[in-house]
């Protein structure tokens, strides 16, 4: 079975025009970059298809869709003392799950995250993992699909969790619902007797306006009332679309599409196979793998409008893969508004593309000015997985590459810009 996700990085590269009203450069001063890690797989962890969380502490977590004791997959912690040493604390064996792809959360020093594989019916499951004086303990909240068929519940989730102030917990699956091919939003609430799932929303097939397949977790807006998050296919056009799902008075939840991809032909991107972020302003920021001018993926914006619609602006196309193209993954933002993410292009690793850094910086009169933080070169990492994400401080940026490194099998990686 193949580590890589449905839609990878395309590795192609091309030269094409360049957006006029961007500025689309390589930065000039060379950021460092540090390879914290060298996954060498079983039985260490291998292959991350996901970035990595950090604790309170400066803690690094992450799992991996290869690797641990038992090949089935793992989750690792890298920990600062000293010098930055990395562990693997737990080992999917099937019971539990495996082959995840989606990144942890973090509260009170548990990990909650979900396995695209495994569990009691093999098609997934939702996961905590606890810290006691004898080490890890992982607990199954839920395995998707106890009746079989079309998995009405759910299943297939590729995505991560994202964790409310109540402490429930929410999600996507890539696959379930009607005819088992968009899949659902989910609910999972705690009680007496343990977790209990709940469905709020089933993404139609393919049809219509809905969004469909989701890969990367929603995120909530400051009121909590609402989740948004992106299909990777969906809408008029099948190129997907950006959802909301809001809690309505009565406690059931409601789901509209705030904006659906139209591609190239329309200059617009296409196939979002990442996450949402949000800004100050209550403004989301995402990336599109295609479409644009180019057809080599976007940078989008979109803003709250009149009549509670959403504008969506195109803030940078990817013009040559020299200096980066079909962008992926969940955008970090610092406090200037200044956003980071991962693309494909750069350096060849073997004839294939090894991925790189990007920022794209807010500048005056609404323009955006883009360039190249890091070009990995194989093996410092290959192929950056997931996003990044910066410490507290905003003085580094994290994150994992599937491949490269020194044994071939990723590296858990620091830059400072």
């Amino acid at each position: 079975m193949s580590l890589r996700p449905s839609r990878p990085l395309t590795l192609r590269l091309a030269a094409t025009l360049a957006t006029a009203w961007v500025c689309a450069i390589a930065a000039t001063a060379a950021p460092r970059e540090k390879v914290l890690h060298n996954f060498s797989c079983t039985p260490d962890a291998c292959a991350p298809q996901a970035t990595v969380v950090m604790d309170g502490r400066g803690n690094l977590y992450g799992t991996t869709s290869g690797g641990g004791s038992a090949g089935g997959g793992a989750v690792y912690q890298v920990s600062p003392s000293g010098r930055w040493t990395e562990s693997v604390i737990y080992s999917f064996t099937g019971s539990g799950g495996g082959n995840p792809y989606a990144p942890l959360t973090v509260d009170n020093g548990s990990l909650y995250g979900a396995a695209k594989d495994g569990g009691s019916y093999d098609y997934g499951t939702a996961f905590e993992l606890s810290l006691g004086s004898n080490g890890w303990t992982e607990s199954t909240l839920y395995s998707f699909c106890p009746g079989g068929g079309y998995c009405p519940d759910g299943q297939d989730p590729w995505a991560g969790l994202v964790m409310d102030r109540k402490g429930d917990l929410y999600g996507v699956t890539r696959f379930g619902g009607h005819q088992g091919t968009c899949g659902v939003a989910f609910e999972l609430t705690s009680n007496s007797s343990g977790w209990s799932e709940s469905v709020i929303h089933t993404f139609a097939n393919g049809n219509s306006n809905d969004a469909c397949q989701a890969y990367f977790a929603p995120v909530f807006d400051k009121t909590e009332q609402h989740l948004f998050g992106t299909g990777e296919y969906g809408g008029p056009d099948d190129l997907g679309a950006v959802f909301e799902i809001s809690r309505t008075t009565g406690g059931a939840w409601k789901e509209r599409v705030l904006h659906s991809f139209q591609g190239q032909s329309k200059g617009d991107g296409a196939l979002p196979y990442g996450g949402l972020v949000f800004d100050h302003a209550g403004n989301l920021y995402g990336t599109t793998t295609e479409g644009g001018p180019t057809g080599q993926g976007t940078v989008f914006k979109l803003a709250p409008a009149a009549h509670g619609r959403w504008k969506e602006t195109i803030l940078y196309d990817f013009p040559d893969c020299s200096i980066g193209c079909y962008p992926q993954g969940t955008l970090a933002i610092d406090k200037s508004g200044a956003l980071y993410g991962i693309a494909g292009g750069g350096n060849d690793c073997d004839g294939v593309a090894c991925g790189l850094i990007f920022k794209l910086a807010p500048h005056p009169g609404g323009k955006w000015k883009y360039g190249v933080l890091y070009k990995f070169t194989g093996s410092d990492g290959e192929w950056p997985q997931g996003g990044v994400i910066l410490d507290k401080q905003q003085k580094h940026l994290y994150g994992a590459t599937e491949y490269g490194g020194a044994y071939g099998y990723g590296v858990v990686f620091e830059i400072t810009p």
